[in-house]
């Protein structure tokens, strides 16, 4: 985890504690104004580069906003401070979050020894939520073990939507996780839900 440290408050949310991490990103257990728990994934761009960063997590939000499935992570808001420059304008975001469903358990990577059976269950609603996905014109882009949580119940949550994309978008860089890549994406063509 991070060394750096918690923050008390993100947005107008009360933090409660660091949950996860991404390679540009923190998630936090936050409480919101009506008292529910939520997710919040947060990026802060601290230099140029990390523009991307900013724009990815817009993307999630504007893909993820669009979809509503039991079996992939609700998203439900899309917050920036972004400073003025001069007092006359508006200069980069400087930090942005998505604001999302809390869920409570571990991902399928970390399960190390699920039966069959259960595999099973859990890819089968997987294949739903990403049919629900394709249904909306969208492909995940980067399904891996690690962006599926399973509750305790046994529900699947597709995670992580910032490779998310249109159907037939074809990447300027390659992005994704060695192993699990679709070839659409390594050889830059277009992506369709067959990736």
């Amino acid at each position: 985890m991070s060394a750096f440290p918690i923050p008390s408050e993100l947005f107008g949310f009360k933090v409660i504690d660091r949950v996860g991490e991404g390679a540009a990103s923190t998630v936090y257990a936050v409480v919101d104004k009506g008292m529910q728990i939520r997710a919040l994934k947060h990026v802060i761009r601290r230099t140029e580069k990390d523009q991307r960063f900013i724009d990815q997590i817009k993307q999630e939000y504007d893909i993820g906003s669009k979809l509503s499935h039991v079996n992939i992570r609700a998203i439900m808001k899309f917050v920036k401070n972004q400073k003025s420059v001069l007092g006359i304008g508006t200069g980069p975001v400087s930090d942005a979050a998505l604001v999302m469903e809390m869920i409570d358990s571990s991902t399928l990577e970390s399960d190390h020894r699920p039966s069959a059976a259960k595999i099973a269950r859990y890819f089968a609603q997987a294949a739903r939520g990403l049919a629900h996905m394709h249904e909306r014109g969208f492909v995940h882009a980067d399904m891996k073990p690690s962006n599926m949580m399973v509750n305790d119940d046994g529900t699947v949550k597709i995670i992580d939507l910032g490779q998310a994309c249109p159907i037939g978008t074809e990447k300027k860089n390659v992005q994704g996780t060695p192993g699990y890549i679709a070839p659409e994406q390594a050889f830059k063509e277009a992506i369709t839900p067959s990736s």
